[in-house]
């Protein structure tokens, strides 16, 4: 039997596609595609380090308990149930989080944007400044910028504190 070493790995990925987290998701499942709200909590969680794919499934794992669905974990639930799980749930870290601002909106209504039809999508604020509201979305890991609120139709803001 051969034994595989850094090399071996190096020389392989040249040779072979490396396959990012979505495309592995069409072939082995696991992922819940519409994991922005599970996404936007990690990251205030780890204040950014750690809000991949992995992480939101954990959080959503723990949430949903012996009724989680590893393809359906979405969190659907209205703007005062959202306030209310965040609040429940960063309350019981004793401080070891980041504060800060969750976007919910829909991506039809927004420049820019596209969805699905029927899904809302979530972003973290990461700051104001006279050019605009400077928005991050965890999923696409891309930044992006509004110049005021009024571009955001249909959607709310949930505060972490």
């Amino acid at each position: 039997m051969r034994k595989l070493t850094k090399k071996t790995l190096t020389e392989l990925a040249e040779k072979m596609p490396v396959l990012n987290e979505y495309q592995q998701q069409a072939y082995i499942g696991g992922y819940d595609d519409h994991d922005c709200w599970w996404r936007c909590i990690a990251y205030l969680k780890s204040c950014g380090q750690d809000f991949d794919a992995d992480a939101a499934m954990r959080l959503a794992s723990g949430y949903y308990g012996e009724a989680f669905d590893e393809n359906n974990y979405a969190f659907s639930g209205n703007r005062t149930e959202l306030q209310d799980f965040a609040d429940n749930f960063f309350s019981g870290l004793d401080g070891n989080y980041c504060s800060g601002q969750i976007v919910v909106f829909n991506p039809n209504t927004v420049s820019g944007w596209e969805g699905d039809g029927t899904s809302y999508h979530a972003v973290v604020v990461q700051g104001y400044d006279e050019s605009g509201i400077h928005l991050f979305d965890p999923v696409s890991r891309t930044t992006f910028t509004i110049s005021s609120w009024d571009e955001i139709s249909q959607g709310y803001i949930i505060n972490v504190r």
